[in-house]
C-alpha cells in the first residue's frame, strides 16, 4: 500500500488529519456551523487537492542554488554578536 504512487504519502494523511481536526474543533468552539467554518472548508478542501496534485518533488527544481562562500561569510557575520564600537561603551 505504501510503495504505490497513485495513493496519498503518509505526509499529505498527516496534514490532512492535522487540518480536519482544526476544522472540527473550530466547529465545536462555535458551537455550530456558519459561514466562516464554510470557508475554511473549501480552504481545506483546496489545499487537499493541491497537496495531492502537485508531487513532492516537483519544487526541488526551483530550490534556491547552493550559498557562495561570499553569502555563507555574509550570513555568519549577520549572526554573529556585535560587537562593541571604538569609543563607545558596551551596550550603547
Amino acid at each position: 500500500m505504501l510503495n504505490n504512487p497513485q495513493l496519498p504519502a503518509q505526509k499529505w494523511w498527516a496534514t490532512q488529519v492535522t487540518a480536519v481536526t482544526g476544522l472540527l474543533t473550530a466547529w465545536i468552539v462555535a458551537d455550530g456551523w456558519n459561514q466562516q467554518l464554510s470557508i475554511a472548508a473549501v480552504t481545506l478542501i483546496g489545499q487537499a487537492l493541491i497537496g495531492y496534485l502537485v508531487p513532492n518533488g516537483a519544487t526541488a527544481d526551483n530550490a534556491a542554488p547552493a550559498a557562495t562562500p561570499a553569502v555563507a561569510a555574509s550570513v555568519a557575520a549577520a549572526a554573529a554578536p556585535a560587537q562593541p564600537r571604538a569609543g563607545l561603551p558596551a551596550g550603547g
